[in-house]
């Protein structure tokens, strides 16, 4: 395993199978400094597998979260040798080490997890659960879909791909946005700096539903590489809910994908779950495709208490919600 800059880091990965979003310059760029920012690949001759990380220092610790992985190939092929860039990676002068994947699970990944020291942490707080919908099949909709469907051609809905997005749309996005936020009591944050710093890369879409007026009713921060496309960001607004945008939104969005020959969408970590996030999973759940699991969170720390430590910083001081 070597640690290179960035620019080598992102021409080696150049023409790898598999890069998801939160792997992207742009992402990284919109959640941390660059400074932050260390690059990894297992072999700079012939690269199979790298990962951006990013260094967070707290009560003098210091912890590299990695969030997603590059792989050549879409699957494992090799355990042994991926089993040593992560096993390399755990020998870093850091004190703890988080992994969150969204690549599909595989038993052979999490032998070489294994195999290399890693352990899940003490507490998830992210689901690996999530649904990849095929863009060129017919959905197979429940009724509650059919019906705000339904009513979303008769209010005469309009779909645009806001490509490039421009400053006002970047504004609009997060005021509906945070909007929503608020009205259902999340604590996620969106700003106009996040949605900047994605609009400087072609692979990120914002997908948008007006009605007849020009009103903004829903929204979608979609990636797309190459073949595939992942949900980000989504919002509707009240109106929008009364008119079916959120449903008309998505089956707009995957017809613009199939034209452009991308294969599958991805709609990202879903919760089932008791509380009001529950909403977004039966949403999700009504409108088809194959449930899918990623190989999610993974953790090294130097001392065991350290893993106590963080669950405690997760659940009580950032105050995630535990899955």
């Amino acid at each position: 395993m070597q640690e290179v800059i960035r620019d080598i880091f992102y021409g080696l990965i150049a023409d790898f199978a598999w890069i998801p979003f939160t792997q992207t310059l742009a992402y990284n760029l919109s959640i941390v400094s660059e400074n932050t920012l260390h690059f990894f690949v297992d072999d700079p001759a012939q690269p199979q597998v790298g990962c951006v990380g990013f260094e967070r220092r707290k009560a003098g610790l210091r912890m590299l979260c990695v969030s997603g992985e590059c792989l050549r190939e879409e699957k494992i092929t090799d355990r042994k040798k991926y089993a040593e860039f992560y096993r390399a990676i755990r020998e870093l002068d850091f004190d703890i080490f988080e992994l969150n994947f969204n690549t599909a699970y595989s038993a052979d990944a999490e032998i070489a997890l294994r195999t290399g020291g890693w352990l899940r942490p003490v507490g998830l707080f992210s689901t690996a659960l999530s649904k990849v919908i095929p863009t060129k099949e017919p959905l197979r909709l429940d009724r509650s879909w059919k019906h705000n469907l339904k009513k979303a051609h008769e209010n005469g809905l309009c779909f645009k791909v806001a490509d490039p997005m421009d400053e006002s749309h970047i504004q609009d996005y997060v005021r509906f946005h945070r909007e929503m936020l608020q009205r259902k009591g999340f604590n996620e944050g969106l700003t106009e700096s996040n949605l900047s710093a994605l609009s400087k890369d072609p692979h990120f879409k914002m997908g948008l539903v007006t009605d007849s007026n020009g009103l903004f009713l829903a929204g979608h921060i979609f990636y797309v590489h190459p073949l595939a496309a992942s949900s980000l960001y989504a919002f509707t607004s009240p109106e929008g809910r009364n008119a079916g945008a959120a449903n008309f939104l998505y089956e707009s969005m995957l017809s613009y994908l199939a034209q452009n020959d991308i294969s599958t969408f991805d709609v990202g970590r879903i919760s089932p779950s008791t509380h009001q996030k529950n909403n977004i999973f039966l949403f999700k759940d009504g409108m088809g495709g194959e449930y899918v699991t990623y190989l999610g969170e993974w953790e090294y720390c130097r001392k065991s208490w350290m893993s106590i430590l963080l669950y405690f910083a997760k659940k009580h001081i950032w105050k995630r919600v535990r899955v």
